[in-house]
């Protein structure tokens, strides 16, 4: 039988009861082999980030493409700390309380005091305009912003409690039923509260309140307090 060789480096192995003369070659160059892959290896092994965490001295880069889920992901409950959402969300949380998603579309969910901007193809972009697509929540993305119609019907937009999104106090949102600057798309709007929230309109105050904006009319609305909004100037307004 003649010599023959390792299946996935073709080390050779010499025939048994022959290669007399040429056994120790054979088996030194074997050797010489396997210490240039171990080297190799552990070369590798070294320059890995370690599973105990370190400081990583390159660019961390994410394939391109599109993927039906972030290609780098966060582990964890969202108890605390960043998580994976899915459909290319980041979550973030502490101490067991949800603090918001950030995505393509910029920052949704219980938000922080500040905005975050929209992410665009070149960068960032704080709108000054947020044209509306259906029926919202008001969330810390649209904190000092105008919100407009999209032209396509009138907008519900709710105000909630604030163990569910949890905007700052001092918060100012505009409404447009004319459109920005009366540019259209025209729409109306109706505005109202979740459970537990108190509007403040024209010298009264109650919960569950539900307010109109008309075609062409406007709105503003302020937090002043846990839970509670004021209707600070408007047009068209019922």
């Amino acid at each position: 039988m003649a010599d023959t060789t390792t299946t996935h480096y073709a080390w050779v192995k010499p025939e048994p009861n022959a290669s007399a003369d040429t056994w120790g070659d054979k088996l030194n160059a074997n050797l010489d082999s396997i210490d240039a892959e171990l080297k190799a290896a552990s070369d590798v092994a070294d320059a890995a980030y370690p599973i105990a965490g370190g400081d990583m001295t390159g660019v961390l880069r994410a394939m391109p493409g599109s993927v039906s889920a972030p290609a780098l992901s966060f582990v964890g409950s969202g108890t605390t700390g960043f998580y994976s959402l899915g459909g290319n969300l980041i979550g973030v949380a502490g101490g067991g309380v949800y603090g918001g998603a950030l995505g393509a579309n910029g920052w949704t969910g219980n938000t922080s005091p500040l905005a975050i901007p929209e992410a665009t193809a070149t960068g960032f972009l704080m709108r000054p305009v947020v044209a509306l697509t259906g029926n919202i929540t008001i969330e810390g993305i649209h904190i000092g912003r105008t919100l407009v119609s999209d032209g396509l019907g009138a907008h519900v937009v709710t105000v909630m409690q604030d163990s569910t999104v949890n905007v700052p106090l001092g918060a100012i949102v505009h409404l447009d039923g004319g459109g920005a600057q009366g540019s259209g798309p025209n729409a109306s709007f109706t505005v109202t509260t979740g459970t537990g929230v108190t509007f403040h309109f024209q010298g009264t105050s109650s919960t569950s309140q539900t307010r109109t904006v008309t075609v062409n009319g406007w709105l503003s609305i302020q937090k002043i307090r846990a839970n509670q909004w004021r209707v600070m100037d408007g047009y068209g307004v019922s």
